[in-house]
């Protein structure tokens, strides 16, 4: 959740309409999806293999719209590398990792099920999967969905850094980063009732104010790569067809 002051907001220019116009979504085709862990689990641990075809059935109906994706998944399902303090930091990290593509594999295998065009990446490769090269993925992602585990490869970054050099790598038109809330608000809308949606900013005020949706360094990568972002709430991923065809509800970095 996203949670600063109106005065920064005034300061910063993020809640002049003419901003918003500028920085319209156009021609959306490519799209990364930053999905988390927890959506096919069990509650909030492991695999349900029935909500991974839910999913798939929804990626497949998004895939025959014309548009393409790439999702990058997360592993908090499996572990949350970040917040164990009973390892060496990288070695949990690495743990992380490979919750990961274990995601990735059960998501990949869903969508073959059910006959979707699919491709899996993955950062330390099994010989059912893909080993992630940038020039590989650029060449499945026309007529496949492309799932991609591992993260970024390295121990000390998120996910989220993995979907920003994703999209860099794909040269997306955009990433989508789920929420719990409809966007970036100037305080805490699960306490504050009057707390108020910023439909738009930049990326030098979202990288100057440190906003805590996503890394710095996912912010950064996006920034060099010309990817907008969108964070929105989704209960329904078919929303991303509305989201390309520019009718978001979310907020926009750009």
């Amino acid at each position: 959740m996203i949670v600063f002051t109106l005065l920064k907001l005034k300061k910063y220019g993020m809640i002049n309409k003419k901003i918003c116009e500028a920085i319209a979504l156009k021609n959306v085709k490519k799209i990364v999806i930053k999905l988390s862990g927890e959506s096919l689990a069990n509650g909030d641990v492991g695999i349900n293999f029935d909500k991974a075809l839910d999913i798939a059935a929804d990626l497949k109906k998004i895939y025959e719209s014309g548009l393409r994706l790439l999702l990058v998944i997360g592993g908090g399902n499996f572990w949350r590398g970040r917040t164990n303090q009973y390892m060496d930091s990288d070695t949990s990290d690495y743990v992380g990792m490979l919750g990961t593509e274990m995601n990735a594999l059960v998501l990949g295998d869903a969508l073959k099920q059910i006959g979707c065009p699919v491709k899996v990446f993955l950062r330390y490769s099994v010989p059912c999967a893909n080993s992630y090269e940038a020039d590989a993925l650029k060449k499945a992602i026309d007529e496949n969905i492309i799932i991609v585990g591992g993260g970024i490869g390295k121990p000390q970054h998120s996910t989220d850094s993995g979907a920003a050099a994703a999209a860099k790598d794909i040269e997306a038109d955009l990433l989508i980063k789920m929420s719990k809330t409809e966007g970036i608000y100037d305080s805490d809308p699960f306490t504050n009732p009057n707390a108020k949606k910023i439909d738009c900013l930049t990326f030098n005020e979202a990288i100057e104010m440190q906003l805590g949706i996503m890394d710095l360094e996912a912010f950064e990568i996006c920034k060099e790569a010309n990817v907008s972002i969108i964070v929105s709430k989704m209960d329904n991923l078919l929303d991303i067809i509305d989201i390309a065809n520019g009718n978001s509800t979310g907020s926009t970095i750009k």
